[in-house]
């Protein structure tokens, strides 16, 4: 499914890309339209000029008669200087016999024919300026035709405004696309928890049934292998041997039916207060820790009241103190630490044993998964469907062959809401 939205994405940036650069090409094709369009005007312009000079002569009204006469629009002004920059004629008469500063000038502008630039008005207007070498009886000089570029800007400002209005709709389209992708994500992953929710309730039906059901049998053979034991004096020591296995044996799936009522049993809540280090105390009380010669490092008030599910909590506890013991050698440590951050607890439980391997850190908590030789693969499974029944949410860091330490963070105080799967 990622895959699809990496295509849908790409397509995406595809179509945003050649958009934005079809806008601004068109823009750019504006800007040179514009400037085409000035040009060809100051052309035709000059032209006309041309012919009304040979014909007329420099005489100082000439161009004021053939702007009124003309009706031209958008001339800024009309003048002719010769090579040294004086003005010979200008549409505003009192220019005429002025020089023009350098920079106005075009330089070796009889060699290069017409020449296209901008300059900038006393007023602060920049017009487009056509300057095209011109002899008049006699006097080389260049014919000057400034336009307002008002005409051609309007074409340029709605180019403008086209790429501008693109680049919003764009910005809109993507912020949409964005909406959208995360909307289809979050439904694929709705959807996928829904699936897990309803595989992980069938099996917690199926194991609920399959647990009843190997209880009764079991309590059978175990009976009967506690009686047969109790003959003992009456058997040979293989056959004494063979039943301690079967009771060894009995007592391990009934260890296993346990687990699979716990599993397929854990949405409904039943909150109450109690001392949670009182709680934390007695489960470590009644595990193997003496008997494995364990040290217990702990790090907790003598007191801390919470309003939680009790029972559940024990089972998180008992749970990871199991696993803790039986990652360790004898000889071996477990710390465990309770904090409150807020409005949330901190049980951590850590252990210096064997540690999890970095490829089977991430399949931890699935159901029947496990490294132990009689391991049922539940119990770390349950710790984590009871820790989200709580509202919390469980953390595993482990080095192999070094430590491991879980982390559950669970609210202070829980309300007696019923879980609903996740």
């Amino acid at each position: 499914m990622s895959k699809k939205i990496y295509l849908l994405v790409l397509l995406l940036v595809a179509v945003t890309a050649i958009t934005l650069v079809s806008t601004y090409l068109f823009y750019r094709a504006s800007l040179n339209a514009s400037e085409s369009f000035m040009s060809a005007q100051a052309e035709a312009i000059s032209t006309t000029l041309e012919v009304s000079l040979t014909r007329y002569g420099l005489r100082q009204d000439i161009f004021k008669d053939i702007i009124l006469n003309e009706r031209w629009e958008g001339i800024a002004f009309l003048a002719f200087y010769d090579s040294g920059g004086t003005i010979l004629l200008h549409s505003n008469e009192k220019m005429i016999n002025k020089k023009l500063d350098g920079g106005e000038l075009t330089v070796g502008g009889g060699a290069r024919g017409e020449v296209p630039l901008y300059i900038t008005l006393g007023t602060g207007e920049r017009v487009f300026v056509l300057d095209t070498p011109l002899v008049v009886y006699g006097i080389k000089g260049m014919l000057r035709i400034a336009l307002h570029p008002y005409p051609s800007q309007i074409i340029v400002e709605r180019a403008r405004l086209l790429f501008l209005s693109v680049s919003v709709m764009l910005a809109a389209f993507w912020i949409i696309a964005i909406l959208f992708i995360r909307a289809f994500k979050r439904r694929i992953e709705l959807e996928f928890v829904m699936a897990q929710n309803e595989r992980l309730a069938m099996l917690g039906r199926m194991a609920s049934v399959l647990a009843h059901e190997i209880r009764n049998p079991l309590g059978v053979i175990k009976g009967f292998a506690q009686y047969l034991k109790e003959q003992s004096g009456n058997v040979n020591e293989k056959t004494g041997k063979g039943i301690d296995i079967i009771i060894d044996e009995s007592k391990r799936l009934e260890l296993l039916t346990d687990d699979l009522l716990i599993y397929a049993k854990m949405d409904e809540l039943r909150i109450e207060d109690f001392d949670l280090p009182s709680l934390v105390r007695d489960v470590l009380n009644s595990l193997p820790v003496k008997q494995k010669d364990i040290e217990m490092d702990f790090d907790m008030q003598d007191s801390l009241p919470v309003t939680s599910d009790k029972g559940k909590i024990r089972q998180i506890i008992y749970n990871l103190a199991q696993n803790s013991i039986d990652a360790i050698d004898a000889g071996g440590k477990i710390s465990v630490s309770i904090k409150r951050n807020k409005d949330s607890i901190i049980v951590s439980i850590s252990d210096n044993g064997r540690g999890i391997a970095p490829d089977e850190l991430g399949k931890i908590f699935s159901p029947f998964y496990t490294t132990k030789t009689k391991g049922t693969g539940l119990g770390l499974s349950i710790v984590d469907k009871l820790v989200k029944v709580l509202g919390g949410t469980v953390k595993v860091e482990s080095s192999h062959d070094r430590y491991t330490t879980v982390a559950v963070k669970l609210p202070f105080s829980k309300n007696g809401a019923v879980y609903s799967g996740g």
